[in-house]
């Protein structure tokens, strides 16, 4: 990149701090894309953002950002969503930009026993652009996370957090998307430290094993998912017809779906080929009902009610460990 934008608040590095102003991130951001492009870089503290903030063409907004886990609390330049008004509180378009080493926080978030109140809230980041890179972000507690529906060649890599109703979705994405360590599940929240954060097993966790999908795929061809895992949900991994009549065909490596109601469940698929994962649900390990063609080698299925059960699919297992019952139906 030719140009950089730092936003040098050094009096208000510490954390406790509340600073920040849509307007001035959006007013970066903007300059930086009438230069031709650049990183709008914001150091470490918390932000509050009550608007949209809009990536255009070969912009990166970036921050200072820190793995968040048992020992190691929420840490860097945090975002602290107040959005009520807009679809999403991010909104990557144009093409080549992105975002990386961001936390973004839901300090005012319930846990409502309503799914509608979750399952329509604003997300944190929409992606509708070519060429995508999203790195290294913390989703602490958001109804709904990522969604990249009519974005292509996108790179996900390091997304972490507990989205309670959705993580990461995507519709009408092509041209070869790669998802590399997704990592999902309620503890996020809980490590976090940050105020209200809840317990370990919480309201919060109850919500996401009765609600929740990790993972929700509709439309997207020759996608890479690989080194991730999805624990908590009532659907580790969802895959359905999307808006255009078309579905998915991809590669899931090294992925680790366990604690959910089903690991991978799947309404609408061409077909998987499933590489030395686990895929462990209290219901089913593998749920289909559509023509789905499994291609499975060196992995881990388990489930409570079964292992596997397809209607009209066909699968083939090499190497394999299945713990409980299957059924496969029709071809």
């Amino acid at each position: 990149f030719t140009n950089a934008v730092s936003f040098q608040n050094a009096d208000n590095v510490a954390l406790g701090n509340e600073v920040g102003d849509t307007l001035t991130f959006n007013g970066g951001l903007t300059t930086t894309s009438v230069s031709g492009g650049g990183t709008v870089f914001i150091p470490e503290s918390r932000y509050r953002l009550e608007g949209m903030l809009t990536i255009e063409s070969n912009v990166v907004l970036r921050g200072r950002w820190s793995l968040i886990a048992p020992d190691r609390p929420a840490e860097g330049t945090i975002l602290m969503i107040h959005n009520q008004e807009h679809e999403q509180s991010v909104l990557l378009t144009g093409s080549g930009c992105g975002v990386r080493d961001l936390t973004f926080w839901h300090p005012d978030q319930p846990i409502a026993e309503s799914t509608a109140s979750l399952s329509e809230s604003p997300l944190v980041i929409l992606g509708q652009a070519g060429v995508v890179t999203i790195e290294n972000i913390t989703l602490v507690n958001p109804g709904r996370g990522i969604d990249l529906s009519q974005a292509s060649t996108c790179c996900l890599r390091g997304i972490y957090g507990s989205p309670l109703h959705s993580g990461l979705s995507a519709d009408r994405s092509f041209a070869v998307s790669r998802y590399d360590s997704i990592h999902f599940s309620p503890n996020y929240w809980t490590w976090s430290k940050l105020p209200g954060s809840p317990p370990k097993g919480g309201a919060h966790a109850a919500y996401m094993r009765k609600h929740g999908t990790g993972l929700h795929i509709y439309e997207m061809d020759g996608f890479y998912a690989g080194f991730s895992k999805i624990s908590g949900y009532q659907k580790g991994l969802h895959f359905e017809c999307g808006v255009s009549g078309d579905d998915a065909s991809g590669e899931l490596s090294w992925f680790s779906v366990t604690n959910c109601g089903t690991a991978l469940h799947v309404d609408d698929a061409k077909g998987f080929r499933i590489v030395g994962s686990t895929l462990q649900g209290a219901e089913y390990g593998i749920w289909g009902k559509d023509r789905t063609h499994y291609k499975i080698h060196t992995t881990n299925i388990k489930g409570g009610e079964r292992s596997i059960s397809i209607r009209n699919g066909v699968a083939e297992l090499v190497n394999c460990t299945v713990t409980g019952e299957t059924e496969i139906l029709g071809r």
